[in-house]
């Protein structure tokens, strides 16, 4: 790397004896300058040293002026030998030419290009802003990145190029960012650059909150059971992916029609924490999983809502999973069997902790297709009712002459069939 303007300031004020230092900084303040510049206070001065006085210069007065001003100084206070020498080492640094060396006419303003943006492999995101056609070759650039109030300048790299017929110059600088620079939403890439002979200055600015940043999340429909069964363990998954940086937070919510439910995640081994994974294309994906424990009481007509939030996001992302539907298979207690006046004999068929409360039950005598329902169905009777949890119970009586017992043969079926049953269920009963 080349000498820098800053370089052969700070090795000319160098060059200067301690008493000529001393007058340099007496008279740098007193010094004519241009309209569009103001002079350096006379307490800014005051006890510093050459890169101090350099970085002042540039301050204020930029690269190709402060040239000048510094030379103008020199030449007040009869340092001409320092003068020379510093003349000498402007012509070691690349592209640069003094004003009084270049025609007006000549000179060309720089045209930039948009900022373009890609993910490196390590991680990092390449921030690129190329310049064109601009003479003379000489351009200040300055990366900044961070918060509004607490920006820190950034190191770049620029690749000039000059036109084969020497008449210009384009220029591509670029910037690493790194991943942690962009976990908070107001923090913004900012390259600014000030081409001195145009009097030309430009600017281009991207945070991780504009509209068209690249990355932002893209999440998935909810993956969950088509139905719940009541006290049945159930995972509800949300994939996520294309973000950067890796900087995701998932929250789940149960929406009843009353309240709107934060839901932790299950602490259940087999299902661990979020963790991202990286892309080919170098961006982070991830799974945000939640296992729950419906019961009908509370579950049913309810939905769940996973909100997943980015740095890049003005607004969370929300996906639901409807109402949840839900069922709970019948439960059978043992048969009931009671014998009473006339002969007749009370079979009784206890069904509990169901839902919903639709349920076909059917007694019948005989063999022939008892498990697909049957054309003549003994008569029965029916009771319904809801359990506190919001479950039902159902009692099925049916009524048998006894005699029919006296055969060995003699068989009685009850079958019944509900939605949350994989198909009917028979049960049965006969003297043996």
């Amino acid at each position: 790397m080349g000498l820098t303007v800053r370089d052969v300031l700070v090795n000319a004020l160098e060059n200067l004896e301690k008493m000529g230092f001393k007058k340099f900084r007496n008279k740098l303040p007193e010094i004519e300058v241009k309209p569009n510049y103001r002079r350096i206070p006379r307490g800014k001065l005051e006890d510093k040293d050459w890169g101090d006085v350099a970085d002042l210069i540039r301050e204020y007065y930029k690269d190709v002026y402060g040239v000048e001003v510094t030379l103008e100084v020199l030449d007040k206070i009869n340092e001409k030998k320092v003068a020379e020498e510093l003349q000498k080492d402007l012509q070691k640094v690349n592209r640069f030419v003094r004003l009084n060396q270049v025609r007006e006419s000549r000179c060309l303003a720089p045209k930039a290009r948009p900022m373009m943006l890609h993910l490196s492999d390590v991680g990092e995101v390449m921030c690129s802003v190329t310049l064109d056609t601009f003479y003379p070759g000489y351009l200040h650039i300055e990366w900044k990145c961070g918060r509004e109030k607490s920006t820190e300048v950034l190191s770049s790299q620029e690749l000039y190029e000059e036109s084969p017929d020497q008449t210009s110059f384009a220029v591509c600088s670029q910037v690493r960012i790194s991943e942690d620079s962009l976990r908070c939403p107001e923090s913004a890439v900012h390259i600014s650059w000030e081409h001195e002979y145009t009097n030309t200055r430009g600017q281009q600015t991207w945070s991780i909150g504009d509209q068209d940043f690249p990355w932002r999340p893209v999440v998935d429909d909810i993956q969950a059971p088509p139905c719940m069964y009541h006290s049945v363990p159930a995972i509800l998954q949300c994939h996520i992916s294309g973000y950067y940086p890796d900087a995701v937070t998932v929250k789940w919510f149960r929406k009843d029609k009353r309240t709107l439910e934060l839901c932790e995640e299950t602490d259940d081994a087999s299902i661990p924490k979020i963790k991202s994974n990286k892309n080919p294309d170098h961006t982070f994906s991830c799974t945000a999983q939640l296992m729950i424990t419906p019961a009908v009481k509370s579950h049913q007509g309810s939905e769940y809502i996973c909100q997943v939030e980015h740095p890049s996001l003005e607004k969370a992302i929300k996906k639901s999973t409807g109402g949840i539907k839900m069922l709970a298979k019948p439960q059978l207690e043992p048969i009931g069997k009671t014998l009473l006046d006339g002969m007749l004999v009370q079979f009784s068929l206890h069904l509990h902790s169901f839902y919903p409360k639709d349920m076909k039950v059917k007694w019948h005598r005989g063999e022939q297709e008892h498990r697909k329902g049957v054309k003549q169905g003994t008569k029965h009777t029916e009771t319904l009712t809801e359990q506190e949890d919001s479950l039902f119970y159902m009692t099925s009586e049916c009524c048998i002459l006894g005699y029919g017992f006296t055969d060995p043969e003699y068989k009685l079926y009850v079958t019944w069939e509900h939605e949350a049953m994989e198909g009917p269920e028979t049960r049965t009963l006969s003297v043996r």
